[in-house]
């Protein structure tokens, strides 16, 4: 599954209210968000009792790179960055 981040934050989760709702057990009502800052986006947890890994460690909050990998509770994401035509 793809999903294309073309808003400023886009929040995920398994709860009403988040941009980017998935159903799945091992999120949170309102789990992270995706953050558009300095070219590039930040993850950043949204709960204490919400599981975030970036790369295989533990995060609160960080900017992510070309190709790296984050986990959301038992959920994995791929964060690829494509030029688009005309940008």
């Amino acid at each position: 599954m793809e999903h294309v981040l073309d808003q400023r934050r886009v929040s995920l989760g398994r709860g009403p209210g988040v941009d980017l709702a998935l159903d799945d057990e091992s999120l949170a009502y309102a789990h992270a968000e995706l953050e558009f800052c300095k070219g590039g986006f930040r993850l950043r947890r949204l709960s204490e009792e919400a599981a975030t890994r970036l790369n295989g460690a533990p995060v609160e909050s960080a900017e992510l790179k070309p190709n790296d990998r984050f986990q959301l509770g038992r959920l994995s994401f791929s964060y690829v960055v494509e030029r688009r035509p005309g940008t």
